[in-house]
C-alpha cells in the first residue's frame, strides 16, 4: 500500500494482518475432525440445504406483495423511490430464512399469514436440522480434544505425576472446633435444648450467616433507589440495624480466623489464611464496609454485596465450577482460543462489509472494528440483532451462523455437560449407598371387571394392537380416538375466537356446538 502512490480507491491490505492470528490456533488434527464428521456434516448439511432452499421459495411466494417487508435505508432513499422488498428474490429470502434457522426472527411483527405459518415450521422443524451440522462439527472437535487430554493425564500418571495433586494446596489446617463449625462442619458441637431436640452451632451459624447477608446486601440495594417509597422507611431503618450487625458479625469473625490460624503453629498459618480465597472474601467483607461507616463513600458501602460469596462455604457452587474447569481446561483453551481468533477475524471482515452500509444505524455498529466487535460476539453466540446487512455482510453473518456459532458454544457445551457429568456421580453415589426398593409386584394371571376396565381406558401404557386379546387393540384405539377428540375441541376452542366466525344461530355455531357435546359425552 505504501508503495502505490496516489489516492487508492480498492481496499486497503492493512487488515491481513489479522490473518496472523490463525498462528495461534494449535496443531489440532483437522483432518480428523472432518474424517470423523463427514457422513453426518453431508447427510444433514443436504437435509439441512433442501428444507433451506424450500422454506425462502415459500417465503418469497408470500411475501415478495407484502407492504410491510418494504425497506428503505434513510429519507433519502424514500424520496427517491429507490427502497426494495426484502424479499424481492429467493437468494434474497434464504438470508432472512436463514436468520430463523439460527432462532432468531427480527421481522416477527412484519410477516403476513402465511409467511408467519413458514416461520412457524422453521422454528419447530427447520432449526433442529440445521442444528445438526454445526453440533456434529463441534462434539467431533469436542472429542479429540478430550481424547488428546486424556492420553497426556495417563501418560503423566505412568510417570508417576498427579496434575491435580500438583495444584491442589494443602487445606489449612484449623484445631479450633469453632472454625470447623463456622466452615459448615456439622455435628461439631451441639447444645441440647430438650430431649429431642438439639441446636448444632454449624447449623445455627449458616442460619444467621445467610440472614446477615440478605440483610446487607438488600439495604445496599434499596438505598440506591433515588427515590424511595415513603412506606419502605421502616423497613430501610430495620435492614440498617442488621447491616451494623452483620459489619461487626462478620468483623469478630475475621478477626477470631486468623487468631485460631495463628494458635496452630506460627504466624505464618494465619498469614496463609489472610491470602487465601475465603480469607480475601472475609477481610473484604468485614474490614471495607466498616471504614464506609467512618467514611461514607458508596463504593466501600458496595462491598457490602460482596458478602453472597461468604455462603460458597456452605454451598460450593463455585467449587464444583472450579472443577469443571480444571477437568476440561485442555478443551476450553483450545476451543476459547479458536473462538477468540473467529471473534477479532469476523469483526474485521464486518467493519469492511458494512462501514459504509447506506443505512446510517447500520454503520454506525460498524464504524471500527472494536465497535463492530460487540455486534460480531452476539451473532457469534446465536443472536442477530440486526439484519439489514449488505451482500458481503449477509454472506460473512451467514457463515459466522454457519461454522462460528459451532466452535463458539464449544466451551459453554462442556461446561453444561461437565455439571451433568458431576450431578451424575452425585447421583451415583448416593444410589450406590441407598438401600435397594423391593421389586415390582408380579401381576396375577386373573383380573376382576373393575381391573379390566382400568387396564383397558389405560390405553397404549397396558396394551399393545398386536396382541391376541382383541379387547387390548381396541383400548390403543380408543386411546386415539380420545386424542384425535381432544385436538378437535382445542382447534374449536381457537376458531371461536376469531371474529365474524361462529355469528349465533350459524351453521359453525351449530357444529362447533355438537363437536363440544360430543366431546363431553365422551369424555
Amino acid at each position: 500500500d505504501l508503495a502505490i502512490p496516489g489516492r487508492q480507491s480498492y481496499l486497503a491490505t492493512q487488515w491481513v494482518r489479522v490473518a496472523r492470528l490463525l498462528r495461534l490456533l494449535p496443531p489440532l488434527p483437522y483432518d480428523l475432525i472432518w474424517k470423523k464428521s463427514s457422513k453426518l456434516l453431508m447427510a444433514s448439511g443436504f437435509a439441512g440445504f433442501t428444507v433451506w432452499v424450500i422454506c425462502a421459495a415459500l417465503y418469497y411466494w408470500f411475501e415478495t406483495n407484502n407492504p410491510e417487508m418494504t425497506y428503505c435505508p434513510d429519507d433519502e432513499f424514500k424520496h427517491e423511490d429507490a427502497c426494495w422488498n426484502r424479499f424481492h428474490s429467493i437468494p434474497a429470502a434464504m438470508y432472512y430464512s436463514l436468520l430463523n434457522f439460527f432462532g432468531e426472527f427480527p421481522l416477527a411483527d412484519q410477516h403476513s399469514l402465511g409467511g408467519r405459518f413458514v416461520g412457524g415450521f422453521i422454528q419447530v422443524m427447520g432449526a433442529a436440522v440445521m442444528a445438526i451440522p454445526a453440533g456434529a462439527l463441534g462434539n467431533a472437535f469436542s472429542e479429540l480434544v478430550e481424547k488428546e487430554m486424556n492420553d497426556e493425564e495417563a501418560a503423566e500418571q505412568q510417570d508417576g505425576v498427579d496434575p491435580e495433586a500438583q495444584t491442589q494446596k494443602t487445606p489449612l489446617k484449623v484445631g479450633v472446633d469453632t472454625v470447623r463449625c463456622l466452615d459448615g462442619e456439622r455435628e461439631v458441637k451441639t447444645y441440647p435444648v430438650t430431649e429431642d431436640f438439639a441446636v448444632d452451632l454449624a447449623d445455627a451459624w449458616f442460619i444467621l450467616s445467610v440472614l446477615l447477608v440478605a440483610a446487607s446486601s438488600l439495604y445496599f440495594i434499596l438505598g440506591t433507589l433515588r427515590n424511595l417509597p415513603s412506606r419502605l422507611d421502616e423497613l430501610l431503618f430495620v435492614l440498617a440495624v442488621l447491616d451494623v450487625i452483620a459489619t461487626v458479625t462478620f468483623s469478630v469473625e475475621y478477626i477470631y480466623r486468623i487468631r485460631a490460624a495463628s494458635s496452630v503453629s506460627s504466624g505464618l498459618s494465619s498469614l496463609r489464611y489472610i491470602v487465601s480465597g475465603f480469607g480475601i472474601i472475609d477481610g473484604l467483607c468485614a474490614l471495607i464496609p466498616a471504614f464506609g461507616y467512618v467514611y461514607p463513600k458508596p463504593f466501600l458501602r458496595a462491598f457490602a454485596t460482596l458478602r453472597i460469596l461468604k455462603l460458597e462455604r456452605y454451598i460450593g457452587a463455585f467449587s464444583s465450577f472450579k472443577q469443571i474447569l480444571w477437568q476440561n481446561r485442555a478443551v476450553l483453551s483450545v476451543t476459547g482460543g479458536a473462538a477468540a481468533v473467529m471473534w477479532v477475524i469476523f469483526s474485521t471482515l464486518m467493519y469492511y462489509a458494512e462501514r459504509k452500509n447506506p443505512d446510517p444505524e447500520m454503520a454506525s455498529h460498524y464504524s471500527s472494528v472494536s465497535t463492530s466487535m460487540w455486534v460480531t460476539l452476539l451473532n457469534l453466540s446465536g443472536e442477530a440483532p440486526l439484519c439489514e446487512y449488505t451482500t458481503a455482510g449477509k454472506f460473512i453473518s451467514a457463515l459466522m451462523g454457519l461454522i462460528g456459532v459451532g466452535f463458539v458454544t464449544i466451551p459453554m457445551g462442556v461446561l453444561g455437560s461437565g455439571f451433568q457429568d458431576l450431578l451424575e456421580q452425585e447421583e451415583e453415589a448416593t444410589a450406590s449407598t441407598a438401600p435397594k426398593k423391593p421389586g415390582p409386584a408380579v401381576e396375577p394371571q386373573w383380573m376382576t371387571f373393575r381391573q379390566l376396565v382400568y387396564k383397558f381406558l389405560q390405553g397404549s401404557a397396558a396394551n399393545q394392537v398386536e396382541d391376541l386379546n382383541r379387547w387390548e387393540a381396541r383400548a390403543v384405539y380408543f386411546e386415539r380416538l380420545i386424542f384425535f377428540t381432544i385436538f378437535v375441541t382445542v382447534m374449536a376452542a381457537i376458531m371461536e375466537t376469531v371474529d365474524g366466525f361462529d355469528p349465533p344461530g350459524s351453521f359453525n355455531r351449530q357444529v362447533l356446538d355438537v363437536i363440544e357435546i360430543m366431546a363431553t359425552l365422551l369424555f
